[in-house]
């Protein structure tokens, strides 16, 4: 997995308003960082990048788009 990659496709779901893809693209990216993964390049300091990364997709993943 490409986590960065994962990131970009993220935000461009949410600026299409695309939820359904936004919410897929945080599932992948939690299950990632659960398992170890490196969090996607943002600020380039992995320790709030991790915090961020995580903070978002959770926040996605919990949302109600309905």
């Amino acid at each position: 997995m490409d986590p960065s990659e994962s990131w970009t496709e993220l935000s461009r779901a949410i600026g299409d308003n695309d939820w359904q893809a936004a919410g897929g693209r945080a599932d992948e990216l939690l299950g990632w960082l659960r398992k170890g993964g490196f969090p996607p390049r943002i600020t380039g300091i992995e320790p709030f990048d991790r915090i961020v990364t995580r903070a978002t997709c959770e926040s996605i993943a919990a949302w109600e788009w309905d």
